[in-house]
């Protein structure tokens, strides 16, 4: 049985570019954009080619709250999303 595909959502202008996630990504689905968000930092860009399984490894990978939301395959019906009042570690 395949493994369901994943997608990541990068949120650019909370991107800082320090490019943790795109280190921590096993798939090499995530990497450095070209574009300037708002604050001046080169955001990542999310590759959509098929290979994310959805692990969430960028996620936790990130320093910076709301910036990543990763969405794991449909069949597993989980979205991994951090706002100002979440705790990553709940």
């Amino acid at each position: 049985m395949a493994r369901p595909k994943g997608s990541v959502d990068i949120r650019a202008d909370k991107c800082k570019g320090c490019l943790l996630c795109v280190e921590a990504c096993p798939q090499k689905v995530l990497s450095p954009g070209k574009a300037l968000n708002r604050l001046g930092y080169h955001s990542v860009v999310f590759v959509a080619d098929g290979r994310c399984t959805g692990c969430g490894l960028c996620y936790y990978a990130c320093p910076e709250p709301d910036a990543i939301a990763v969405t794991p395959g449909a069949d597993l019906h989980i979205q991994t999303t951090c706002s100002d009042s979440d705790d990553r570690d709940a």
